[in-house]
């Protein structure tokens, strides 16, 4: 059961990061759905593929694909895990550990820094700046 609510919480909190910043879902006709624009910096897509181990541990590994034009992309990315939360009155806390982060196939520089719920971790470089164009960003945990 433990292992459930771990994965529910990783679901969340993996939806959450994809929701509107407005809050507000967005209505698409699924008949006629829009067309993306063909330019913008964005999240182009983002998904997580999540295996469960014989002792119930989880390796989830998130596919992030985006535009970068130098706006809110320059260095890189920063991605929020919640580890912390209540429920029933009580702390829950989940174990988080990154195996490995990678830009476009190859290893890229990250550091981790704790927040009051959990952890964040700032993927590349403050001294680099990504190339505008699409990157696709690998973070197994």
């Amino acid at each position: 059961m433990k292992t459930v609510r771990t994965l529910i919480a990783l679901l969340l909190a993996a939806l959450a990061f994809a929701a509107p910043a407005s809050g507000k879902p967005e209505a698409i006709d699924v008949f006629d759905p829009p067309e993306p624009p063909a330019y913008g910096e964005r999240i182009l897509s983002f998904s997580s593929d999540i295996a469960v181990g014989r002792d119930s541990a989880l390796t989830v590994t998130e596919t992030i694909r985006i535009r970068a034009e130098g706006n809110r992309f320059q260095h890189g990315l920063l991605r929020e895990f919640p580890t912390r939360y209540q429920r029933d009155g009580r702390t829950v806390r989940v174990g988080f550990h990154v195996e490995q982060i990678q830009r476009d196939g190859h290893d890229e520089p990250w550091t981790s820094e704790g927040m009051d719920n959990g952890e964040r971790l700032r993927i590349g470089s403050a001294d680099t700046y990504i190339p505008q164009g699409e990157h696709t960003y690998t973070i197994r945990y």
